[in-house]
Order: C-alpha cells, then sequence, then structure tokens
C-alpha cells in the first residue's frame, strides 16, 4: 500500500510521459491509467518501459513542465486537499523491471526505470509472464478487452402500430449467430419515453428476441444521449469484467407515446391532455421550462448562425442522405418528403420575430432501433467473430441546460485528449442533428472541416428518434469509415449534457 498526493503522482507520471513516445503500446497504457484516476478510488500504475535510453538528450518533461500540463487538464479544486492529499494505491502486479522509490513524508518522487532484461523485449511479452489476475487488473486499467466493438445492422424502421420492444426484437436478431455463443450475457437497451410501453421495455425486446431468461438487461435514460449511452456502459461491464459480450443500443417510437392525464379529481370544465413526447422528450425541465428548439434559437444568436446557414445545411443534409445506399427495409419514407423550395419558405416555430428554426431545419419525430454487439477479444478470438471496429474512448461533458445544444463542443475536446489525437486525425465526425444549429456550433467554435461531419446527411434528414439515435450514429461511423481511420460520435441531450465515443475502424 502507497500513499501520496493524487496530483504530485500526476505531476510525476507526466514527467515521463516523453519516454513513452515510441512505444505506442506504452503511452497508450499510462494514458488510460492517467484516465482512471479520476474515477476510481484506489487506482493504481504499474508501468514497464523496455529498452528505455537514459542517455537520449531532450527525452523528458520537466517537473514544472510537467506541473504545468497536470494543472491544465487537472485545475486545482477543493477536493485536492485534505483527506484526498492522502489517496491510497494498491499495487496490482508486480514487473521485476520497475519499481517505485521509497516515498518520503507523504510525497511521491519521480518514478524510476530499472533496466533488468533484454532491451528489445516487448510490454505485451511481460503482460504475458503475468498471472491471469493480474492481467484482468491491467485489462481494467487499459481497456485492453475492449479493442472490438461488434455492430449489429442498424434499422430506421417506418412508424406503424407495431410496439416498440417488437421493433428492436427484430434488430437483437440480426445478430443471433453471435449471440448464440453464449447464454451468459448481457444487454442494455435505451428509451426516453417509456410511458404506456409496459414494464422494463429493454427486458421485453431482449425476452422477445429470444435470449435466454437468465440475461440481465437494463433500460438506459439520458434523453437523446441514451442510445450511446447504452452502449457506453455496455463496454465498461466488459472492461471491467463484469460481462464478455454486451448488446447495447436504443430504441424509441415517438409516435405511439401517449398523452398524460394527471391523476387526480377532474377539474370542472374538463381536464388537459399533456403531450408525453413534448413533456418527457422535448422540454427544458429545469429553470426555464421551454422546448428544446428555444434553447436551439438561442445557440443560434449567440453564435451568429442565420436562418439561410441553418436551411442550407438542412437541405445539404437531405441531399446527402438521399445519394446512401441499399437499405434493407423497402421504405425509409422520412429524406423523401422534402421539397426544398418550401423549406425555406416555413415559418419559424420558436420564436416569431427574427426566429431561425423552422420544421425543415430541424429533426422530426421519428421511431427507430439501433443495435450493437460488443465482446471481448478472448471471446472474439474463441469464436472467430470477426471485428468491426475498436473502442478507444468514451466520455461525457454537461454545460447549463439551456445551452444543451453546444454540449457536444465540450465533449469532443474531452475525447480527443483522452484519445490523444488531434482534429486532424479524425476522418469522420458524426454530429447528431437535433437541430441544424448543433453541428453548425460545433464547425463555427471547434473549427471541424465541413465535409467530415455528417458527410451522408443526419437526423435532420433521417429523423431523431430520441432514444436511438446516438446508437444509430456510432454504427453509422462503424460502416462508413475505412480501416485504420479514426471516427468520432457525438450527441447532445436535454439538461445540458453530451456523450461521446472515438472509434478505429479494424481491417
Amino acid at each position: 500500500m502507497l500513499k501520496c498526493s493524487q496530483r504530485q503522482m500526476l505531476i510525476s507520471v507526466f514527467s515521463y510521459i516523453k519516454a513513452f513516445d515510441e512505444l505506442e503500446v506504452m503511452a497508450n497504457f499510462l494514458m488510460r491509467w492517467l484516465r482512471t484516476l479520476n474515477v476510481l478510488q484506489g487506482g493504481a500504475i504499474q508501468f514497464s518501459r523496455i529498452g528505455f535510453n537514459y542517455n537520449r538528450p531532450n527525452m523528458l518533461m520537466s517537473l514544472q513542465e510537467a506541473e504545468n500540463h497536470v494543472n491544465a487538464i487537472y485545475p486545482v479544486q477543493s477536493e485536492d486537499v485534505g483527506n484526498n492529499d492522502n489517496i491510497e494505491f494498491n499495487f496490482l502486479i508486480n514487473i521485476s523491471d520497475l519499481y517505485f522509490p521509497k516515498l518520503t513524508n507523504g510525497e511521491c518522487q519521480n518514478i524510476n526505470f530499472l533496466i533488468q532484461t533484454q532491451a528489445n523485449i516487448q510490454f505485451y511479452n511481460l503482460y504475458n509472464q503475468v498471472n491471469g489476475i493480474a492481467k484482468r487488473k491491467i485489462d481494467i486499467l487499459i481497456g485492453r478487452n475492449l479493442k472490438e466493438l461488434f455492430i449489429g445492422n442498424k434499422e430506421y424502421l417506418p412508424e406503424n402500430s407495431e410496439s416498440l420492444p417488437n421493433r428492436f426484437n427484430f434488430v437483437t436478431k440480426i445478430r443471433d449467430e453471435c449471440l448464440a455463443i453464449m447464454s451468459d450475457h448481457a444487454e442494455s437497451s435505451a428509451r426516453v419515453c417509456q410511458a404506456n410501453v409496459g414494464q422494463a421495455p429493454a427486458r421485453q425486446a431482449a425476452l422477445g428476441a429470444g435470449l435466454d431468461v437468465g440475461v440481465a438487461v437494463t433500460t438506459i435514460n439520458k434523453v437523446c444521449s441514451s442510445g450511446l449511452k447504452s452502449i457506453m456502459l455496455a463496454a465498461q461491464q466488459i472492461q471491467t469484467g463484469h460481462q464478455n459480450i454486451v448488446i447495447g443500443g436504443g430504441m424509441e417510437s415517438m409516435s405511439q407515446v401517449p398523452y398524460y392525464l394527471e391523476r387526480g379529481e377532474l377539474p370542472y370544465g374538463g381536464a388537459k391532455l399533456i403531450d408525453g413526447v413534448v413533456k418527457d422528450g422535448l422540454t427544458d425541465a429545469y429553470d426555464q421550462h421551454v422546448h428544446m428548439g428555444v434553447c436551439a434559437e438561442k445557440t443560434a444568436k449567440e453564435n451568429s448562425i442565420g436562418r439561410g446557414e441553418q436551411d442550407e445545411y438542412a437541405i445539404q443534409s437531405y441531399k446527402l442522405k438521399q445519394r446512401k445506399g441499399t437499405q434493407i427495409v423497402s421504405k425509409d419514407e422520412e429524406f423523401t418528403k422534402v421539397d426544398f423550395d418550401k423549406l425555406k419558405q416555413l415559418r419559424a416555430v420558436f420564436q416569431k420575430e427574427n426566429g431561425t428554426i423552422t420544421a425543415g431545419n430541424a429533426s422530426n419525430l421519428n421511431d427507430g432501433a439501433c443495435a450493437a454487439l460488443l465482446s471481448n477479444s478472448e471471446i472474439a478470438k474463441k469464436y472467430s467473430l470477426r471485428p468491426l471496429a475498436k473502442i478507444i474512448c468514451f466520455a461525457d461533458a454537461a454545460t447549463n441546460p439551456i445551452d444543451f445544444p453546444v454540449a457536444t463542443v465540450l465533449v469532443i475536446p474531452k475525447l480527443l485528449s483522452s484519445a490523444s489525437l488531434k482534429l486532424g486525425d479524425i476522418s469522420l465526425f458524426e454530429l447528431n442533428e437535433a437541430f441544424s444549429v448543433v453541428p453548425l456550433a460545433a464547425i463555427k467554435k471547434l473549427g471541424l472541416d465541413p465535409a467530415k461531419v455528417n458527410a451522408h446527411g443526419g437526423a435532420v434528414s433521417l429523423g431523431h428518434p430520441i432514444g436511438m439515435s446516438g446508437a444509430r450514429i456510432l454504427t453509422h461511423l462503424v460502416h462508413a469509415l475505412k480501416p485504420g481511420q479514426f471516427g468520432l460520435a457525438a450527441i447532445c441531450n436535454g439538461g445540458g449534457g453530451a456523450s461521446g465515443m472515438v472509434i478505429q475502424k479494424l481491417e
């Protein structure tokens, strides 16, 4: 057991980051551990840098450089003082090639690496020498068993009277050949407007798809980010060793959300019906109690994004979607209903005077379901499953509820930092188009290349079933990227939040 200041530990570790630059796997190992430091109570750190040349000049950051770097990404907060100055770190694994020097007065000294083995031995040779328990603990730190992300086909289902859990059954059955390999797996599915659907809609979908009654199922609700958050939680289940194979995804049938009648005695003159879609899906439930479109108008005004720019973006979204390839369903009606001349003449919906948000440059009410199958590397190898992509990282961000359209702008830098990537490294961005102003604000604030953003159209033209869209943008990335390319999916949600994920397409 070792005690030291969390901040001092970070500074000491960052002072050695440059030593890992030439060995990518070790750099990833280091950075992934640093990301867990803010999450795990105990945390853990064990590195190996075999073949490190102490005589190479300018390899290391100075302690001052390291401290500046830490301060930039980890500002001093009240939590950094008091009891948190003595965070306990459990050593999870002993590798003879390194050690921590003796600590003095509770301060963590620089990490020293001992060269005791052949210079060309790589990390995975060491990894393979340790016992299974130690491997699992390293896996948790570096996300090793998150390398393969298995994606089921995405479906865009036309509106009809079929219950939504049955629609999700159709999606999950697509991967029956993979699901059949294990009876001990889990499923998490997202649904935002759950009224009148019945108990635990994700459980309904799982059993309806023929999964074993022993399969653990959870329904997720993070408003518009629900579908992506479901996949993030599925990944965490695998990362922490709780499951080996998990289905994550989202479903929403906005055409079937009921009207509500408040419980209690009916007043004289009748009662008022409440639209469930507007109440639970599209209204700020915090200080303002306004429609999401009003929030979008605020974003447009503050970022000088006019009506014409939004209309042109919406038209481009429709045109790109019309170029899309074959589809499994016989008809996807949404993107074929547009009249570009009339779109520019539509009245603003949420702000009569100088309003910019219209029915044409915003997403519509839609139904849909989407699923993704995730597995760890051991299961993939055991059953000869072909991985489509690997998860690099995922993150959440938040701001004021009324500013939810710009929450996407906040999560993208966090993702790039976690992945140790730059904007130029990302080949495609899938940013959910709740309103045209959402991706336009991200393009403007972050300097994104418009050609890389929603290159095949988005929710404005395709539709935005709110519990499903996060899963859709991710699975679209998986199929749109070329081998080796990185893609970033991000989606904002009511309440001022956003979720995102970076993936890399595999061969």
